[in-house]
């Protein structure tokens, strides 16, 4: 009997070959696991322009042709994870995130992992605006890469950062300051000062 490939195995590894191209179109470096892995397809390292970083996150890749998520509508969906996924994420060193890749419209979409052994949350819920694998994803992606516990580390914004406005003005502190109770709220005191006949300290 002639052996076959099947349709799920071809989607498949379309799926992770797709993930791949869009990690590294993002700037990220991707490298797959060997068809021994069970349940992280391929590991992300975070890089700052071509910079590998050495922070890396687990990836898990689920494939489909072109049917519709759960309870799918024009701004989200739910995805159900499976159980015996949850119980190997846990054990996980790294943070551990989901992309699904539907091959009909390449819509790319992702969502961290919760592994915290108290949750039994199984359902994740997507939003189609903001949690599209893209550029502007980045940030957010290098974040996940902070530790948990301790001060952290600096991720340099990786998706060009966002514009401020600062509004901080320089501030020269006296070589005296004067501290007073008062029986009076802070806003009447100061009404109080402000209209004394005797004008009130510059400090």
């Amino acid at each position: 009997m002639p052996k076959t490939i099947t349709s799920s195995q071809l989607l498949g590894e379309v799926g992770e070959a797709a993930v791949r191209l869009r990690f590294l179109n993002m700037g990220f470096q991707f490298d797959g696991r060997s068809r021994l892995e069970s349940g992280v397809d391929g590991i992300a390292e975070v890089m700052d322009r071509g910079k590998p970083l050495a922070r890396m996150i687990a990836v898990q890749v689920k494939a489909r042709e072109s049917a519709r998520y759960s309870s799918e509508d024009e701004a989200g969906f739910t995805y159900l994870l499976r159980p015996d996924d949850l119980a190997y994420w846990r054990g996980s060193n790294l943070p551990i995130i989901l992309v699904l890749y539907r091959k009909l419209d390449e819509t790319y979409f992702w969502k961290e992992v919760g592994v915290d052994s108290r949750s039994e949350e199984r359902k994740l819920q997507f939003d189609k605006q903001g949690d599209l694998l893209d550029a502007s994803a980045v940030d957010r992606l290098a974040a996940l890469t902070v530790p948990k516990a301790g001060f952290g580390y600096y991720v340099p914004p990786l998706g060009g950062g966002e514009a401020a406005l600062v509004n901080i003005l320089p501030l020269t502190l006296p070589d005296e300051i004067f501290v007073s109770s008062t029986p009076h709220t802070a806003k009447k005191a100061a009404s109080i000062l402000l209209d004394a006949d005797e004008h009130p300290r510059f400090d």
